[in-house]
């Protein structure tokens, strides 16, 4: 009976000796890289002690899993673009109307004042982003302040009360009509679109405070010649029809220009910028003449002449004439023009002015 305690006995602490070595190899007691004792009455039993990853090989793992993240992860889509209303505008004709501001109506389609959000462009339109099921816009019509509701992607008017431009060119001594006369649109209109003075009248876009603007480039016809750019600005009368620019235009003069760089070389291929009055020219010869023509008999108007010579290696020189009277007789000598790459240049005389 004794014997058969004694082996029960025994078995139950093996039991717990057995429990108490797991217990410390998978338990809250003992981490990565660690080990622990754990006191049985069959002696010290020491589990088997986990394996310490070195810090680098850390680093490089969760270098390894960021690096494998990103190329996973799909590019975030860009947000489509939100829909548009545009309200075009043209006249009687179906020509598009570039320069009308339109503004955003308030609810009751009277603005308590005009505020332009848009102007129309070349293409004579103005887009919003949609804005619930309509767009209330507005815009002058002449001396009528027109409100619509744009509901399609787009919506089209026609202005009948804005005036028209009328663009003449005379003889500034005579006061002849030299009409027609080609001439592009510049300011007002920015597409730079060509017509012909006496043609077809453009309708010119009049802003909230009664005031137009505009500004032509005109083709000047052979033997005249005039400022590069004619431009007009001011207010019209309330129901105005017709807004007249007179473009006066000049007997044409002429200069000789001789390029040469700092040492006197005649520069071939030299050309003549775009200055603030009419004028053309061929590139410079071998000599390095250059004959400047069209230029204006403006009365007490000194203009300057700039040019520029570019060649592989050297760059890019420019220089400009010293100024001079348009309506003095050209000289028997040309100009010397010396180019550099800070610019400057001679008189007539080939003296350097200070």
């Amino acid at each position: 009976m004794r014997r058969a305690a004694a082996a029960v006995v025994l078995a139950v602490l093996v039991v717990v000796a057995c429990l108490a070595t797991l217990g410390s190899s998978f338990g809250d007691g003992g981490g990565p890289g660690t080990s622990e004792s754990v006191a049985s009455p069959l002696g010290d039993v020491r589990p088997r002690a986990r394996r310490a990853v070195p810090p680098e090989e850390a680093e490089e793992a969760d270098e390894d899993d960021g690096e494998t993240a990103d190329e996973e992860a799909p590019d975030d889509p860009d947000p489509p673009e939100p829909p548009r209303r545009v309200l075009r505008i043209v006249d009687g004709d179906g020509d598009r109307v570039l320069g009308v501001d339109v503004w955003q109506a308030v609810e009751d389609g009277e603005a308590a004042e005009p505020r332009p959000q848009r102007t129309t462009g070349a293409d004579g339109e103005a887009s919003f982003v949609a804005d619930g099921e309509a767009n209330r816009v507005a815009f002058f019509d002449g001396d009528v302040t027109r409100t619509l509701e744009l509901r399609d992607a787009v919506t089209e008017a026609v202005v009948r009360n804005l005036p028209t431009l009328l663009v003449s060119a005379v003889d500034a001594r005579s006061g002849i009509a030299l009409d027609p006369v080609r001439l592009r649109f510049a300011r007002g209109w920015r597409d730079g679109r060509e017509a012909w003075t006496g043609g077809k009248r453009p309708v010119l876009a009049v802003s909230s405070d009664g005031s137009a603007s505009c500004s032509v480039e005109i083709d000047a016809p052979a033997g005249y010649g005039g400022y590069r750019t004619n431009a007009w600005s001011g207010e019209l009368a309330l129901r105005a029809k017709t807004a007249r620019l007179v473009v006066p235009l000049f007997e044409a003069t002429w200069r000789t220009l001789r390029v040469t760089d700092r040492d006197g070389t005649p520069l071939r291929g030299a050309t003549l910028l775009e200055g603030i009055v009419t004028s053309r020219a061929e590139p410079s010869s071998a000599d390095g003449i250059l004959r400047v023509e069209g230029l204006p008999r403006i009365p007490f108007t000194r203009v300057g002449l700039s040019v520029r010579w570019e060649a592989e290696g050297r760059g890019s020189l420019q220089g400009g004439a010293a100024l001079f009277d348009l309506c003095a007789e050209p000289p028997e000598e040309p100009i010397v023009v010396v180019l550099g790459h800070g610019g400057s240049y001679r008189g007539p005389s080939g003296e350097v002015p200070g």
